[in-house]
């Protein structure tokens, strides 16, 4: 079996949702928090602090300070949030349903660069602290890194609902 879980709960920035899937194998879990990257909660609540503080048309120094500590906490979550249980699931998925694992191992390499990209925000907004005149530029490129988020965490959605309507019966192949 792909994927025994009785609820996948999956947070996508901007969009919650939640997709049934019935019980399989005996497994008693009831709800699963998935993903590599913002399918936990605590990631998802960081990009909704980050992007309140981008509406904020204020750049003094405490919207600065308040960025960078937000960045800070948004890429200790990519890493840390769950990495265990998507590990988990991953390996399961590439046992279970060999035919993805192209689509897992670019999840991963895209989670990799995504986590590469938010360094180099992180950076650009500590090096850019109190200059107004690159705050807009400073907030493009936030916006760009949630942006990129939002749709990895799309994908990795799709990949595993497509594994689940092939191998677990939603759809013959």
């Amino acid at each position: 079996m792909v994927i025994a879980v009785l609820t996948v709960q999956c947070e996508v920035i901007g969009n919650r949702f939640q997709r049934m899937i019935p019980h399989f194998g005996g497994v008693d879990m009831t709800t699963m928090t998935t993903g590599p990257v913002a399918f936990s909660t605590g990631v998802g609540e960081v990009s909704y602090r980050i992007k309140d503080l981008l509406e904020d048309r204020r750049s003094v120094a405490q919207w600065w300070v308040d960025l960078t500590m937000q960045l800070d906490e948004l890429s200790i979550r990519l890493m840390t949030d769950g990495e265990a249980v998507w590990r988990g699931l991953s390996d399961q998925l590439r046992r279970d349903a060999p035919h993805m694992s192209s689509a897992l191992q670019r999840i991963d390499a895209e989670k990799e660069d995504i986590e590469s990209e938010l360094f180099r925000v992180r950076m650009f907004a500590g090096e850019s602290a109190g200059d107004p005149h690159r705050t807009h530029s400073v907030k493009q490129a936030v916006r760009g890194v949630l942006n990129r988020l939002r749709r990895h965490e799309e994908r990795t959605t799709q990949v595993l609902y497509e594994t689940y309507e092939r191998d677990l019966g939603g759809e013959s192949a």
